[in-house]
């Protein structure tokens, strides 16, 4: 049976590291993951915007999702949260909506829509929106982590190999065994049967030259420029930063990628924000990038909306592009806790 644990959690990013955090003083929790730290993965290696829910003008359930959560992300998280002065949202005037029916929408739900005049950017309709979406430091939010986490048992630099229910115990490995596993890996375990495309992503790095906000083209296969952290900004782009796709994750983990497909990426991203955007390279310098991936379930609408699999009682998946989602977690974990404790099986 191995090392006996109450709780083993999966994947030490967002997901896993704050349910870890809120269990951790009343079980014997064991963390693992492949790589040698937490937030090594997908929670370090994104764009980290703190989403108001103005990119998704297509998906209530994912717009929901971020107004939602947003006052307590904010309460619980406020010291990674930095503020992006002059962040601005733009309609392409190729775009899948009108500006007007894309205001229409935030202001049926109340959003806060502030209109500035535009006199930097070319190709879109109508002034510039004004949003106050922040920015997540991920440095910031791992110190957080590295601070709280304080009672658990970490295993890092370890690949899941097997994974054993029988007799109301599940067993990773043969070596570690617990009453209840949570898989917070964005379902690379493939736990979850439901129909997933996994991709493999690139994002640009850029150094800031002079004094600039945020820029998101919206709606359609457009791009942004977004604040990281320092003067570093990233660069993204619906049709370009994803390099890979599969529904299989094994397909796109061991992936290399060559020189000249992140040159390819580099021409393309920037060659559609200087159609918005002319003077970007008087404002930036390329300064690198970052590759890392995104699970998303097969769907219609670009829902990024959290997805939880409950495959028995001892294991459960979660899944979600948003980071909103670890407070929907986090209830369905804690009730599920409770209701296992009440069976006496836990």
């Amino acid at each position: 049976m191995g090392t006996e644990y109450d709780i083993i959690i999966i994947g030490a990013g967002w997901y896993g590291c704050h349910i870890a955090s809120l269990i951790q003083n009343d079980f014997n929790v064991l963390i693992i993951d492949k790589s040698s730290d937490i937030f090594k993965g997908s929670s370090y290696y994104n764009q980290n915007r703190l989403h108001l829910g103005y990119h998704y003008s297509r998906d209530f359930k994912t717009r929901n999702l971020c107004q939602r959560n947003y006052d307590e992300f904010k309460r619980k998280y406020n010291n990674c949260i930095e503020d992006v002065k002059d962040n601005f949202y733009c309609v392409s005037k190729e775009s899948l909506l009108c500006q007007m029916t894309y205001l229409s929408i935030f202001k049926n739900e109340n959003f806060d829509i502030n209109l500035r005049e535009n006199n930097l950017f070319q190709n879109i309709e109508g002034d510039l929106i004004d949003v106050n979406e922040k920015v997540i430091n991920s440095k910031k939010a791992k110190e957080i982590f590295k601070e709280r986490l304080n009672n658990c048992t970490f295993l890092f630099d370890t690949e899941i190999k097997s994974i054993n229910h029988e007799n109301d115990v599940v067993n990773i490995n043969d070596l570690y065994s617990c009453k209840l596993l949570l898989d917070c890996t964005y379902n690379q375990l493939g736990i979850d049967k439901r129909k997933y495309t996994y991709e493999l992503t690139i994002s640009l790095l850029y150094r800031k030259l002079k004094k600039f906000g945020a820029i998101t083209i919206v709606d359609g296969n457009f791009c942004s420029l977004y604040p990281r952290e320092d003067k570093i900004y990233t660069l993204t782009d619906v049709e370009n930063t994803p390099v890979f796709c599969s529904s299989s994750f094994d397909d796109i983990k061991n992936l290399n990628v060559s020189d000249s497909l992140v040159l390819d990426r580099r021409e393309k991203m920037e060659n559609k924000i200087t159609k918005y955007f002319p003077d970007f390279k008087d404002f930036f310098s390329y300064d690198g990038y970052f590759l890392s991936y995104k699970t998303k379930m097969i769907s219609s609408s670009d829902s990024r909306d959290i997805s939880i699999f409950k495959s028995c009682d001892r294991i459960v998946s979660v899944n979600c592009g948003k980071i909103y989602g670890i407070f929907e977690w986090e209830v369905y974990i804690l009730n599920h806790i409770k209701n296992l404790k009440d069976k006496f099986l836990l």
